[in-house]
């Protein structure tokens, strides 16, 4: 899965002198999954007498809030921040069932397609540094 954040970000800075200016950065935006969003599905379903039976299972990853805040300096052309990072993730699972169900007032066999619907809404903190050229 390749998680791509897109997001605004604004800085404050405090100059001290021509050459050392410590910031402030702030940014919130979202995240887009870029492999079709993150889409699994295996199929384990077989056909019986024309009829499909047995389980789909279909797991899909969508992106969610981005935000981050940190503190750094840029010191010349050199800069460097530390800062935390939250992104937030949905996780749909999805499980088709195709079965054979007793009818009793035909008293026969029909086939019958029941479907679990699963979201669970998940997310990832961690603290980052970087280092950078400004120009």
């Amino acid at each position: 899965m390749i998680a791509i954040p897109i997001f605004v970000n604004i800085k404050g800075f405090l100059p001290i002198t021509d050459k050392l200016r410590p910031f402030t950065t702030l940014s919130f935006g979202g995240t887009a999954i870029a492999n079709s969003n993150g889409k699994f599905i295996y199929d384990d379903t077989y056909y019986e007498d024309d009829y499909r039976v047995g389980n789909i299972y279909s797991h899909k990853i969508k992106g969610g809030f981005y935000c981050d805040w940190g503190v750094g300096i840029e010191y010349k052309l050199l800069s460097f921040t530390v800062g935390l990072q939250h992104q937030r993730y949905v996780q749909q699972d999805i499980d088709t069932d195709y079965y054979w169900d007793y009818n009793e007032w035909d008293d026969d066999y029909e086939i019958c397609k029941e479907i679990d619907y699963d979201e669970y809404k998940t997310f990832s903190n961690s603290l980052y540094i970087k280092v950078g050229i400004t120009f």
